[in-house]
């Protein structure tokens, strides 16, 4: 989660707003809920049938394809190239490295076995799937949702916060992150102050529309025009 765009995957997606998620994802997956799962000790090893591992192993195997499953979901419910579809890519190149360097080498051949076939399954699964999709933002009654987070190429919604004041502490967490943002956010007089204007302006922040969830709802709100 700490590393680039990992917070757009460190919950579940809204499925009451993003209306067509579960149409294409079958398994929603994220990080929250797999650390959860850890956590708890909730992984059963009776999920996998697979006779020649046994229950640690099965464990081990169910994690770390939860993992991956937070990035296979990405790539089928968006469009590749979108900004979404790429914050995937960052991630899942992220945690590639992080187990060929630390995991890979002390999972057992029946593991690694098992998990390459998972693989090679969410590869099939994403070129049948491989098309462009609109996501739609549905007109919910949620009036407990301040702000949303919209991908401007895509219109595809990235991120829903339940106030204001979340929002400026989100723009301030990015940018000590030391992600790159148009403005300063730093501090929150300026993030609340660029947040206003970004408003429906067409102006973006670290790259996304910032937009009050109403004016969304009412279409009261410009997209800027990519820049010649």
């Amino acid at each position: 989660v700490r590393y680039e765009y990992g917070w757009v995957f460190a919950h579940p997606v809204d499925v009451s707003v993003i209306t067509d998620y579960g149409a294409l994802v079958s398994r929603p997956m994220d990080y929250a809920t797999v650390a959860g799962m850890i956590d708890r000790g909730a992984y059963d090893p009776a999920r996998y049938k697979f006779s020649s591992l046994d229950d640690l192993e099965k464990i081990v195997l169910q994690a770390l394809v939860d993992v991956e499953q937070v990035f296979q979901n990405c790539f089928v419910y968006n469009t590749r190239g979108c900004q979404f579809y790429r914050a995937g890519e960052v991630q899942e190149r992220k945690w590639t490295a992080y187990y060929d360097r630390h995991i890979g080498d002390r999972l057992t051949e029946g593991v690694r076995s098992a998990l390459a076939h998972f693989r090679g399954a969410c590869r099939a699964e994403r070129a049948e799937k491989a098309q462009i999709r609109v996501v739609r933002v549905s007109k919910t009654s949620n009036t407990a949702v301040a702000v949303t987070v919209v991908d401007p190429t895509t219109m595809s919604l990235v991120k829903q916060y339940l106030s204001k004041a979340s929002a400026i502490q989100a723009l301030q967490h990015l940018s000590k992150a030391g992600y790159e943002c148009e403005v300063d956010v730093a501090e929150s007089g300026a993030a609340k102050f660029r947040l206003d204007a970004a408003d429906g302006s067409g102006t973006t922040l670290f790259g996304y529309l910032w937009i009050r969830t109403n004016k969304l709802h009412s279409g009261k709100f410009v997209v800027a025009k990519a820049k010649e």
